[in-house]
């Protein structure tokens, strides 16, 4: 392996926790490294390795791990079972197993099915030991992994996207006690969104916690309808699904597999004129739960995403009944849980309505999270009473 030397005023950042990088950083140029070549990095007096990747022309093409071991292959293999290992100790019954740079695996998601593994490579450095890694896992997990890969992410990486695997028809989910059915035709992502587990559990116990009887809620954005079927699990009689994607049949067929009443109604509509509609009804809900996708990949869009939230929330609470409950959920990274607070704050000051913040939560236990300051902090869960 060619050795480089990272420059003394980046030392902190890498002891930090940082682990991407720029070409200027090092003492000489990659240009001649091959995209995801494995390299030797000396920080003072200590010696480590990461890859780097030429293709990329801004910042993050040089990647430093921090590790004593010399070998790839070997650091793949043990960091791998340590990922696994550690995920044996939550206890849950599907979990994300390898979570990219927070598992020191930067460009790696594995999350665990009750059948089957979904995999994506989307960094250079990994992907020359895809079949590897593919093996590991099956052999250490017992389970057939398939890759998903994300064309965009490959193609900024230089990578060929290689057409992904044939998946089964059906993905097999259990998760805290509830099980889901997923069809390969309506997966996003890597499959399921184990990353707001904790928060659904959160929710659920608040909801039985309440001396009130909770009539009807509502999951916006709903998927595959976890945050409702959470909601039906803690006595809510009836919730409404609403999604923009083609879910009616997945979300009855949830509902059938946890022994849920039937009458419970999937809507296809956009989110936004499903809730002018409702206003229109004047309808009421006593839940609602709002988790949209990401409103924004880019910093540069921060304020138009907070106005997307805030015309949500603003819709939201005009359908509240009182002594209800409001979740902002929100999964965009470039938007911190104290902005998200803000959003819904003056929302409920121009409708009217006084809130009180009952809980708060982040990602799952299996998306771990070093630092409040991390990057992938991106979750955020907040439940308030609206009276």
């Amino acid at each position: 392996m060619k050795s480089f030397i990272l420059d003394e005023k980046r030392h902190y950042s890498w002891i930090s926790g940082e682990n991407i990088f720029n070409e200027k950083d090092l003492d000489q140029s990659i240009k001649s490294c091959t995209p995801g070549e494995w390299i030797k990095i000396k920080i003072g007096s200590f010696e480590t390795i990461g890859f780097v990747n030429p293709y990329i022309q801004d910042f993050g093409n040089v990647t430093i791990l921090k590790t004593i071991e010399k070998e790839p292959e070997k650091y793949i293999r043990n960091t791998i079972l340590a990922s696994i290992s550690k995920r044996k100790l939550f206890s849950y019954s599907g979990e994300r197993l390898i979570y990219g740079f927070s598992d020191g695996l930067p460009g790696l998601v594995v999350d665990s099915y009750k059948e089957c593994s979904l995999a994506q490579v989307s960094s250079a450095g990994l992907d020359r030991y895809r079949e590897e890694i593919k093996q590991i896992l099956e052999s250490e997990t017992g389970k057939k992994v398939y890759f998903l890969d994300n064309k965009k992410y490959r193609e900024k990486e230089g990578l060929p996207f290689f057409e992904n695997d044939n998946l089964p028809e059906t993905i097999k989910i259990s998760d805290l006690g509830i099980e889901y059915e997923l069809k390969k035709h309506v997966l996003q992502k890597v499959g399921y969104y184990y990353d707001h587990r904790e928060n659904r559990l959160k929710l659920e116990n608040t909801i039985k916690r309440f001396d009130k009887e909770f009539t009807k809620g509502l999951d916006l954005f709903c998927y595959i309808g976890s945050w409702g079927m959470h909601m039906l699990r803690a006595g809510v009689q009836n919730v409404d699904f609403v999604d923009q994607g083609n879910m009616a049949e997945i979300i009855q067929n949830n509902l059938a597999l946890n022994n849920f009443d039937s009458d419970n109604k999937f809507f296809r509509e956009d989110v936004f004129a499903f809730l002018d509609q409702k206003i229109k009804e004047d309808l009421k809900y006593d839940v609602i739960v709002c988790d949209p996708p990401s409103f924004t990949k880019s910093s540069k869009n921060k304020n138009a995403a907070l106005s997307g939230y805030e015309k949500l929330y603003l819709k939201s609470l005009k359908i509240l009944n009182k002594n209800s409950i409001l979740v902002a959920a929100s999964c965009t990274q470039y938007i911190s849980i104290e902005e998200l607070d803000k959003v819904v704050v003056k929302s409920a000051i121009r409708e009217g309505r006084k809130i009180q913040v009952m809980d708060i939560g982040l990602s799952s236990w299996d998306h771990p999270v070093s630092s409040l300051s991390s990057k992938s902090n991106y979750i955020k869960y907040i439940c308030y009473f609206v009276e």
